[in-house]
C-alpha cells in the first residue's frame, strides 16, 4: 500500500465514525420533509431571493465581496501548497512531512483566531473594523508567501509556516465579527438564505481563483499568484472598515430603557442618538 494512501484511509474511517455518531446520537423531531425533486426545483428561487436580499443592503454586498476574495485566497493556498512544499523540501517525501507540519500550524492558528475574534471586535469598537484588520493580516501573510517563494530548504519551510500562521489567525479571527454583522443585517427567517448565498459566493470565488491563479502560477510562478490574492483582500478590508453595527428595533427599545450599548457614538444608529430622560 502506498504511504500516502494511509492518511486518506484513516480520514475515511474517522468520517464513518462521525456518520454513525450523527445518525445515532443526534435526535431530531420528526417533521414533513420535502422530496429531492422539490428541493432541487427550489434552488434557483432560493439563490435569487438571497441575491435580491443581499443586493438591498450595502453591508451585505461588502460581506459577499469579502467572501469571494477570501475564497480566492483559500483556493490559492490549497492549490499551490502541496507542490510548493515538495519543491521547498527537495522531494515528495519531505514535501509530505513539510505540508503536514504547515497544515497543522494552520489549523491550530485558525482555532486560536476563532478565540480572538470577539475580543478583537470589542477592542476595536466595531466588528467591521475587526474584519478589516483580519483581512489585512491575511493579505500580509500572502504577501510574505510571495516574497519567500524563491526560498528553498528549511528557511523556505519555516517562512511558509510563519506566513500560514499569520494568515489562518486572521481568517479564523474574522469568523465571529462576520457572524455579528450578518446577524445584525438580516432577521432569523432570512439568515439561512443569506448564509447559503455567502457560502455559494465563497465557492465561486474559490473556483475562479483556482482557474485564474493556477494559470498565473504556471506562467509566472507561485509568488505571482500569492501576490495577486494578497492584493484582492485589500479593497475588501477598506470597504469593511467603516461598517457600523445596526441595532434592531426590539433591542433598541431595551437599550433606550436600560442604557446605551458599548459602541462609539459615530457607530451608533441614528435612532440611538437621543438624549436620556
Amino acid at each position: 500500500m502506498p504511504g500516502l494512501a494511509v492518511p486518506v484511509l484513516l480520514a475515511v474511517a474517522c468520517q464513518l465514525v462521525l456518520l454513525v455518531v450523527v445518525a445515532v446520537a443526534m435526535r431530531e423531531q420528526r417533521t414533513v420533509r420535502p422530496g429531492l425533486g422539490e428541493v432541487l426545483r427550489g434552488v434557483p428561487s432560493t439563490v435569487a431571493a438571497g441575491l435580491r436580499l443581499a443586493g438591498r443592503d450595502h453591508v451585505l454586498v461588502r460581506l459577499l465581496f469579502m467572501s469571494a476574495v477570501s475564497g480566492v485566497a483559500l483556493a490559492v493556498i490549497e492549490l499551490l501548497t502541496p507542490a510548493w512544499m515538495a519543491v521547498l523540501a527537495g522531494g515528495p517525501g519531505g514535501g509530505v512531512l513539510a505540508y503536514a507540519l504547515v497544515a497543522a500550524v494552520g489549523f491550530a492558528a485558525g482555532a486560536a483566531g476563532n478565540a480572538l475574534g470577539v475580543p478583537l471586535a470589542r477592542w476595536l469598537g466595531a466588528p467591521g473594523r475587526a474584519v478589516a484588520v483580519c483581512l489585512l493580516a491575511a493579505a500580509l501573510a500572502l504577501a510574505g508567501l510571495a516574497g519567500t517563494a524563491s526560498l528553498t530548504g528549511l528557511p523556505g519551510v519555516v517562512a511558509a509556516g510563519a506566513a500560514y500562521l499569520l494568515m489562518f489567525v486572521g481568517l479564523g479571527a474574522m469568523v465571529a465579527p462576520v457572524g455579528q454583522l450578518l446577524h445584525d443585517r438580516v432577521g432569523a427567517d432570512e439568515r439561512a438564505t443569506v448564509l447559503s448565498v455567502d457560502s455559494l459566493v465563497l465557492q465561486l470565488g474559490a473556483g475562479a481563483g483556482s482557474l485564474a491563479l493556477g494559470w498565473l502560477a504556471t506562467a509566472r510562478g507561485p509568488g505571482a499568484a500569492f501576490a495577486v490574492s494578497a492584493l484582492l483582500l485589500c479593497p475588501a478590508a477598506v470597504l469593511l472598515w467603516h461598517v457600523p453595527r445596526r441595532i434592531r428595533a426590539g433591542r433598541l427599545a431595551l437599550v433606550l430603557r436600560h442604557g446605551r450599548p458599548h459602541l462609539p457614538a459615530r457607530d451608533r444608529p441614528r435612532e440611538d442618538r437621543v438624549p436620556r430622560p
